[in-house]
């Protein structure tokens, strides 16, 4: 028998086999390089250009590297043997998990001091300064870094004629950054009326990151004052400090604060009636100014107790005689013994007597609160302009469009001895286009009318205002009067003012 040739058995091959890297895991790799690159840039760029590095966006890099390192790790494990890349895979996912956890500490540590430094901005350089009533300091917050040594703030209590012209300085330096709206703003009269009894909350913050020239954050607070409760956001942004210093922070423009909420007192309704009813005042005494009333124009400066005979003889007189008595010129028999003595005096001796020598002589016209006098040739100016007056509350004044000047507003100055309002009113030149600011002091000293409004201030936000408990209709008789006119006579150039139908307005009250 033949012998069988045995089968040749398959050779085996000595050489490795081939196993090609998971495809996840070579994007893995790509996301991971990618995130290291720009961080570097990023880093780089901050460090040359001083500004912080706060990229959010860069962490869709680490994401999407240790998700697809995660996959590709679970796909070469189940590949048996086929795919390889688990050592790879887990370098790009350690990477991307340590270097994208520090990156979110370092931006979480960044919005943190964000967050700080304005807050205690706004504190410090902005809340703080309106609650001691420097209101000029606190619009420093509103001044870019670099501007706010132009003009020297004037603190309030500084009531002299060196100090009223520094505040006039700091004014017209300031007005291109908005000082003349920040004055009469909602929230800056708030705080002038309520002073240190101002109680500020820090809610938290929004709006926190960085944008093109520097950082943003929008810090949001509760004040509470006897006139109720007011949410206030306050918008800042901030430039990087020069040098890898400090942010310079600053609250860009007057709308950038809001109160946004309110929950009013009983006296901070109050508050709000009185105003209304201190400009209705003031209105109705300019009307009769100019409406060929002097003599009651005149009554409306006396005080209460001695206007009271005084206004009885009128209105009898007003009985029998009508419409035809109201054009009684003023004299000293309108007056209060002590005005009308000095009246007949200067009659007597042949010297100038007329109503404006009779408030001059009172001290009714001046430069400020203090009692600083106007110079000669400004009392001379303001003497001539008095003979036939041309009056009119800021409201009516012609702005020349939105890029003119704001009008002012009334502002309301509340304390255990009287209610002093000082409204605000333009007194025009001849052509009726150059005009002069002027305040119109309106008093009341009543003390029935000073209790109920203390006690309402007392008793403060804890009563919430109901429409019906406390309002002008259950206060006792106000009694106002004008007690001053305060202005500088600094002549002053819009368009013209509109012209009256005719003042109308009846006898005091």
């Amino acid at each position: 028998m033949a012998d069988l040739t045995p089968i040749p058995s398959a050779q085996q091959t000595s050489g490795p086999v081939y196993q090609p890297i998971s495809g996840y895991v070579v994007g893995a790799g790509v996301a991971t390089i990618a995130f290291v690159l720009f961080l570097t840039v990023i880093a780089y760029t901050a460090i040359t250009s001083r500004r912080s590095a706060l990229s959010e966006e860069l962490l869709i890099l680490p994401l999407l590297g240790a998700i697809l390192a995660t996959i590709g790790r679970s796909h070469v494990r189940n590949s048996e043997g086929t795919k390889t890349g688990a050592r790879e895979a887990a370098i790009c996912w350690w990477i991307c998990i340590m270097g994208g956890a520090g990156f979110v500490a370092y931006l979480q540590a960044s919005e943190f001091a964000i967050k700080r430094q304005s807050a205690r901005f706004a504190e410090q350089d902005f809340f703080k300064e309106l609650k001691e009533g420097r209101t000029q300091h606190a619009f420093l917050a509103m001044v870019p870094a670099e501007e706010r040594r132009r003009a020297t703030p004037v603190e309030p209590n500084a009531k002299d004629a060196e100090s009223a012209k520094a505040r006039d300085s700091f004014e017209a330096v300031n007005d291109a950054f908005g000082y003349q709206k920040y004055k009469h703003a909602d929230y800056v009269r708030l705080f002038v009326r309520n002073g240190k009894a101002m109680e500020i909350e820090h809610l938290g913050a929004k709006d926190v990151g960085q944008e093109e020239a520097g950082f943003k954050a929008t810090q949001l607070y509760k004040v509470r004052c006897p006139e109720g409760i007011f949410d206030i956001h306050v918008k800042m942004q901030a430039l990087e400090g020069r040098k890898g210093g400090a942010p310079q922070w600053r609250i860009p423009g007057q709308s950038n604060v809001r109160i946004v909420g309110a929950e009013l007192s009983q006296y901070g309704s109050l508050v709000i009636e009185l105003e209304q009813e201190c400009d209705a005042f003031a209105q109705m005494w300019m009307s009769h100014l100019m409406g060929n009333r002097p003599a009651i124009a005149q009554l409306l400066t006396v005080p209460e107790n001695e206007r009271q005979p005084l206004e009885a003889t009128f209105t009898r007189l007003m009985a029998f005689g009508g419409g035809a008595v109201t054009p009684l010129a003023a004299g000293p028999d309108w007056l209060p013994p002590s005005r009308a003595t000095k009246w007949r005096e200067r009659l007597a001796a042949k010297k100038s007597a007329t109503p404006f020598d009779d408030l001059q002589e009172i001290g009714f016209f001046n430069l400020s609160e203090s009692g600083s006098s106007l110079s000669d040739d400004r009392i001379a100016k303001l003497r001539d302009l008095w003979q036939s007056p041309y009056l009119l509350h800021t409201s009516q004044r012609k702005t020349g469009g939105p890029g003119g000047p704001p009008t002012d507003a009334s502002v309301l100055e509340l304390s255990p001895n009287r209610i002093l309002a000082k409204v605000p009113a333009d007194l025009y030149d001849d052509g009726r286009v150059i005009y002069f600011r002027t305040h119109i002091l309106v008093e009341c000293t009543s003390p029935e009318v000073l209790a109920v409004v203390n006690a309402a201030r007392d008793r403060g936000a804890a009563t919430k205002y109901d429409g019906a408990s406390l309002n002008l209709r259950t206060l006792p008789p106000r009694h106002w009067r004008i007690s001053g006119l305060l202005t500088d006579m600094v002549p002053q150039k819009p368009a013209p003012p509109p012209q009256m139908d005719g003042p109308g307005g009846g006898p005091p009250h």
